[in-house]
């Protein structure tokens, strides 16, 4: 008796590619690559067989399933096809217009491949048997029968082949005998179960109870809960993401695959961090709500200057890594989605060094520093420490009219506070 069908997670890119999700899916279940047939099947039980492997994985639809196909051997490759199964129960109608049955499909469509030059009728009931053993209750897999009969049918599995949709027709049933099997590559075959032998565990007709579950299932879902920090999103941010198009070479006179990397090399006294929270992803914007851990004091940021080389008056040695420390002084939140939502800011007085929340025209004190850190954080303005001390901040206005008294909550005035006569330096940061 085969294994059941296995459910498993991985974690993709966003900007991935299905050759690396196989990559994935191969490492993860022990299957050579070559061995592993994947499909899109949608809604009506029906397989594509035609899955691109450079076909970015956000464009995929409906549910993904992966077949494990035989080994080939001695280099025959023609004579290896795959056809489609499909699990039905049909039964006739007690009233009806055109087409007295009914047909009701359920469990995943499975895929069978097999040497055609070797396969008659009896080996490929045979097979299908020990490939659907799994569906049987332990105590009848002794059955002196088979419990189910196969039928050639069209794509959809609702009529023979070539029958037109309106025909009274469910199929042209298997002959279990020696002929020689009918079938060619990514034709469909009916298995029609015999409801009174009561061979069947009860599997649900959406794909309910028929599989087992990986691991990798509960870990990546736990992981998904979890928050990540602020380090993480840098190490993303600057990791190598391979481009979904190749990019022709002048050198090698040919289109290549080309890997893209963004760094920091120098960073500014003001570092805005804009975090990546809204992705578009099966035609709709989608937010991500997953917390980001971010220190308030003492953020250790290692940049490495670039030197141009049109910068001829700056010395080479220059050159080298510094360990920048910053301080977090304000906070901008988000809630609700990209087509609404609603915006506050958290944001340090630069005089008493008090934290206040401001909520469109209302502004209170914060006492509880932790509030800051949330779910809804989405762009953090750190300074480097000593900043203020700068000329960046000399004509810049930071004191509220109710500093003295930070537990009152007052309207903010934006005529009190002049303009600044320079602009700070800064550079944004898009985490994803």
């Amino acid at each position: 008796m085969t294994k059941r069908p296995l459910k498993v997670s991985l974690v993709v890119e966003g900007e991935g590619t299905i050759s690396s999700l196989m990559a994935s899916l191969s490492s993860l279940v022990g299957v050579p690559e070559c061995r592993i047939q994947l499909c899109h099947v949608d809604s009506e039980n029906l397989i594509s067989f035609n899955v691109i492997s450079s076909t970015n994985t956000k464009q995929l639809k409906d549910t993904m399933c992966a077949y494990e196909l035989i080994e080939i051997t001695n280099g025959v490759v023609n004579e290896v096809i795959s056809v489609r199964l499909l699990n039905r129960k049909v039964q006739r109608k007690k009233r009806y217009f055109i087409n007295p049955f009914d047909i009701h499909f359920f469990s995943l469509p499975l895929i069978a491949s097999f040497h055609k030059s070797n396969m008659n009728n009896t080996k490929f009931y045979q097979m299908v048997f020990k490939m659907v053993g799994w569906m049987y209750k332990e105590n009848r897999m002794d059955h002196d029968e088979y419990p189910f009969t196969l039928y050639y049918v069209n794509e959809r599995g609702t009529s023979s082949r070539n029958i037109s949709w309106f025909s009274q027709d469910i199929g042209t049933p298997i002959p279990i005998d020696e002929g020689l099997l009918d079938l060619d590559q990514d034709e469909t075959v009916a298995i029609d179960w015999k409801p009174k032998l009561n061979l069947l565990q009860k599997i649900g007709f959406n794909y309910t109870n028929w599989f087992d579950i990986h691991e990798s299932v509960k870990e990546n879902y736990d992981n998904l809960k979890k928050p990540i920090s602020l380090d993480q999103c840098f190490d993303w941010f600057s990791h190598n993401e391979e481009l979904s198009e190749p990019i022709y070479c002048s050198t090698c006179k040919q289109h290549e695959k080309v890997w893209k990397k963004l760094e920091i090399w120098k960073a500014p006294p003001i570092l805005i961090v804009h975090l990546k929270r809204f992705m578009y992803f099966k035609n709709r914007w989608i937010k991500s709500n997953r917390s980001v851990l971010f220190p308030q004091t003492n953020l250790h940021l290692q940049c490495q200057d670039m030197i141009s080389p049109s910068d001829s008056d700056t010395n080479s040695s220059d050159k080298g890594t510094h360990d920048l420390v910053f301080d977090l002084y304000a906070c901008v939140n988000h809630y609700g989605t990209m087509s609404g939502g609603h915006y506050t800011v958290y944001s340090q007085n630069l005089v008493d060094k008090n934290w206040y929340l401001y909520n469109d025209h209302q502004v209170s004190h914060l006492e509880h520093l932790e509030d800051i850190q949330s779910p809804a954080a989405y762009i953090l303005f750190y300074k480097v420490q000593g900043v203020e001390n700068s000329f960046t901040f000399e004509n810049t206005p930071i004191t509220p009219q109710n500093h003295d008294n930070p537990n009152q909550e007052t309207e903010f005035d934006p005529q009190s506070y002049p303009e600044s006569t320079e602009e700070p330096s800064t550079s944004t940061c898009l985490l994803s």
